[in-house]
């Protein structure tokens, strides 16, 4: 068993109820309006329902069981920090605000987290241990970048800056539960880093 470093714990959970993306005449953007806060997220192998306050569940629709799938197999899930969501605010503006990304997580932390310290997953301490694994960096899109900048018309060259400022993990990491039966976490939850034993050589 990997030991565990504590990273923070959960302040935000949400799923999209549909694609972010938008298609236009003229360009594609990104448009965080399907986004659905929630109480809850049920997890399992197939990717995540969000459970609201008014007990709706709600299939994101990187869950292999929605209608719309975009379901790709390592993407069923989506985490973010929210020091990271500072550093977007405080470059972009503040209409970056926390989850606008579309991740499922955010993780209240007080350091900046690279994939190196959380390539070998994350562990939520919930009423079950959750378990997320195959973790890897959330690549912007230039959809996003624009959202970012909120410029839909800008230079191949400025929104490759965004793009370049935004990866690395900035914009968020993918990741995939491992369970074997859906299981519930909720705000508050505890959210450690797993070490692999090679790391601590």
């Amino acid at each position: 068993m990997p030991d565990l470093r504590r990273l923070g714990t959960i302040s935000l959970l949400q799923v999209q109820s549909a694609s972010l993306m938008r298609e236009t005449p003229v360009v594609r953007l990104f448009d965080p309006a399907p986004l659905r806060c929630c109480e809850a997220l049920e997890i399992s192998s197939a990717g995540a329902i969000g459970l609201n306050a008014e007990g709706q569940r709600i299939v994101d629709v990187h869950n292999a069981n929605h209608p719309e799938t975009r379901y790709r197999g390592m993407n069923t899930l989506s985490f973010g920090f929210d020091t990271h969501l500072q550093m977007m605010s405080d470059r972009f503006g503040r209409h970056l605000t926390p989850g606008c990304a579309g991740e499922n997580l955010i993780i209240a932390t007080e350091h900046v987290i690279e994939l190196t310290d959380v390539a070998a997953g994350i562990l939520i301490r919930s009423v079950t241990d959750v378990v997320l694994t195959d973790v890897m960096v959330a690549e912007p899109c230039a959809p996003f970048a624009r959202f970012a900048l909120q410029r839909p018309d800008l230079t191949p060259t400025k929104v490759k800056e965004a793009l370049q400022y935004l990866g690395h993990g900035i914009r968020g990491f993918y990741c995939r539960a491992v369970v074997d039966q859906p299981v519930r976490i909720q705000i508050g939850d505890s959210v450690f880093a797993r070490i692999a034993p090679s790391a601590l050589a």
